[in-house]
């Protein structure tokens, strides 16, 4: 149920320093064993960072080879 309720919580963007004063934890560590985020919450956060960071590259142009969306460095890693 801890384990549950810690997912739940982190996955609805509830801090890991909230979670950790809700269940109780002296330190932040025992509470990123009950925190995980699933695989399906992973892949959102990724989704919505690729749109935000990478969607600006022109994709329709004929000059813009298929490949080479894995090489396009965001703005503020330039």
């Amino acid at each position: 149920m801890r384990h549950t309720t810690a997912c739940h919580m982190l996955e609805s963007g509830v801090s890991l320093n909230v979670i950790k004063n809700i269940l109780g934890h002296e330190h932040l560590d025992t509470t990123e064993i009950y925190a995980r985020l699933s695989q399906a919450a992973i892949d959102e956060h990724l989704k919505k960072w690729n749109k935000k960071w990478l969607s600006s590259a022109d994709e329709s142009s004929p000059n813009f080879p298929p490949d080479s969306r894995k090489y396009i460095i965001p703005a503020f890693l330039r």
